[in-house]
């Protein structure tokens, strides 16, 4: 029987199935589970496989209809000839009856799976061959080529979920290895091995990362004696009730130094309510600890020092305070740049397999629309890292105008005219020339960001007011919308990163990034970003920007 994944056609009765499955929101073994349940289901077949390869054994990650021992052990002999011929081509592998299948199979092993028939996909993630995603019926069975295109479809899936996971990790791992403190995940159940630790583990401590992997004990033979008690006994609390852990003590570095660390950990659960892991961070107090113990002494030996511990107070306040906003930075850009990645990306690479498969058979009008599908969200994702670069520069003050006089309201009026929001929105533009000396692609920037934040917060069939006044010593741009305007209490935090106003669309919720850049390329004119109330109803959007070379 001649079967081939470059031959098969697509239905879109089983694709609208596979894109209900949401892979990409289920932890990692579990969707090794809903793919096999989601096979077994489509080809209505009793046994399905999904394993990886780990040299001559077959791990099983999901297994439906197996008998014993095989179901209790999770793992097969590669010498299980199908499955190693499989991985060997590197192609699928389809046998319509194994009784009739020439000598040389492992019959025995087949004859105690209750194997009929076979159909197999191999899982390549990099040009790698990780395992396979097989499904067997008891009885011999003439596949269809619509069998085979459904598991390849569900092994495609896999695969993609797999390569996206690792790079989000990858992403993720060199992001928290950026912070000042000392990532770490532990294993789930007591005794808690670690699983990661970051390398700022040598400069709280003098230890090497290498050596605390696996390690559970390596923990509790650092801690201050004076306090190991103490920790212990608050960390087995924790593991039995599942709550966030937090406690301040001490630790004994290689050297003998005595550091004051803050240890705090959550438990990760899965979508089933499972626990996963503890993610925590363990930050360095050392420095804080030690200037309000020695404020506390020269206290007790002079009164007159008591404006010194005020002073090393609000420090330590101050420094509790910018640790606490570090956190919450990291969590917010990690929640806002895994969905705005994962978003366009999962597109990119759906469409990407689409083209690869079928992208020669397709229609010259669907084939258009795929690449501009295409480009678009790669656009958003190249948009995205350019933001998340210039707010580093911005944060770092690494980044500097460069003006040179420009017509603002033509500029304006391009920029409008490239959004393309006239198919949503009413937008009327008031912008008459006015000449001024400006950065004119971070005007661009500012004008751009104002006009999508201004669509992406009303509905659809409202106007937008583009304008653009000429005032003493500069010029005003206003983005006015008729939406439902932007509460008090809100006006300062919104322009601040990762902070978003609420009725945000559900198909476009953004990161956050939009108006803090706003402000701070203001900001960086010498100018500013405020909001304020627009007659009638909505949010007006303001942001001045003086012309060095006017007379104030």
């Amino acid at each position: 029987m001649s079967l081939s994944l470059s031959s098969l056609l697509v239905d879109p009765g089983r694709l609208a199935v596979l894109r209900q499955t949401n892979l990409l929101d289920s932890p990692a073994d579990e969707a090794f589970d809903r793919i096999a349940r989601l096979a077994a289901r489509l080809l209505e077949l009793p046994i399905v496989l999904v394993s990886l390869v780990d040299q001559d054994r077959l791990f099983l990650k999901a297994c439906l209809g197996l008998p014993e021992p095989w179901a209790s052990a999770r793992q097969l002999p590669l010498s299980h000839s199908l499955c190693q011929q499989l991985l060997v081509t590197r192609r699928p592998l389809v046998i319509p009856d194994t009784g009739r299948d020439p000598p040389g199979r492992d019959h025995q092993v087949v004859s105690e799976l209750g194997v009929g028939a076979y159909l197999g996909v191999p899982l390549i993630v990099s040009g790698q061959v990780l395992g396979a995603v097989c499904a067997a019926d008891r009885r011999p069975r003439d596949w269809a080529e619509d069998d085979l295109a459904t598991l390849a479809d569900l092994a495609a899936m896999l695969v993609t979920q797999i390569q996206l996971r690792a790079d989000l990790k990858a992403s993720s791992r060199e992001l928290l290895e950026r912070l000042p403190g000392v990532v770490y995940t532990l294993g789930p159940e007591s005794p808690n091995p670690v699983l990661y630790i970051s390398p700022q583990l040598e400069a709280v401590l003098g230890e090497r990362a290498e050596d605390w992997i696996g390690n559970a004990d390596i923990w509790k033979r650092l801690v201050h004696p004076a306090d190991c008690d103490r920790v212990v006994e608050a960390c087995e609390r924790t593991n039995q009730t599942g709550e966030p852990f937090s406690a301040e003590y001490r630790m004994c570095t290689r050297d003998g130094e005595v550091r004051w660390v803050r240890d705090e950990a959550v438990l990760v659960r899965g979508g089933d309510g499972h626990p996963l892991f503890w993610q925590g961070i363990l930050t360095d107090l050392t420095a804080t600890r030690m200037t309000a113990v020695r404020l506390a002494e020269a206290l007790d030996r002079e009164q007159d020092a008591a404006h010194q511990m005020a002073a090393a107070l609000e420090r330590e306040r101050a420094a509790a305070e910018h640790l606490r906003a570090v956190d919450e930075m990291k969590t917010a850009f990690l929640h806002a740049v895994s969905h705005d990645l994962r978003t366009p990306l999962t597109t990119v690479l759906g469409i990407a397999l689409t083209l690869e498969r079928r992208g020669a058979g397709l229609p010259a009008h669907d084939l258009a629309d795929l690449l501009h599908r295409l480009s678009s969200n790669a656009r958003k994702l190249d948009g995205l890292l350019a933001d998340l670069l210039d707010l580093d520069r911005l944060a770092r003050g690494t980044l500097t105008p460069r003006r040179q006089v420009v017509d603002v309201g033509a500029l304006v009026r391009r920029v409008v005219d490239e959004a393309q929001l006239h198919e949503e929105h009413a937008v009327v533009v008031a912008a008459p020339a006015v000449h001024v000396a400006v950065d004119a692609p971070k005007v661009e920037r500012i004008v751009e960001n104002l006009v999508v934040n201004a669509a992406r917060h009303t509905e659809t069939g409202t106007a937008i007011w583009v304008r653009v006044e000429p005032r003493a010593g500069g010029v005003l741009l206003m983005v006015e919308d008729e939406g439902p305007g932007v509460p008090v209490e809100l006006r300062e935090q919104i322009f601040q990163p990762f902070h978003q106003g609420r009725n945000v669309a559900d198909h476009a919720p953004g990161s956050g990034i939009g108006l803090a850049l706003v402000a701070r390329f203001a900001s960086l004119h010498g100018g500013r970003a405020w909001i304020e109330d627009r007659p009638g109803g909505g949010a007006s959007f303001r942001v001045f920007l003086p012309d060095p070379g006017a007379d104030p």
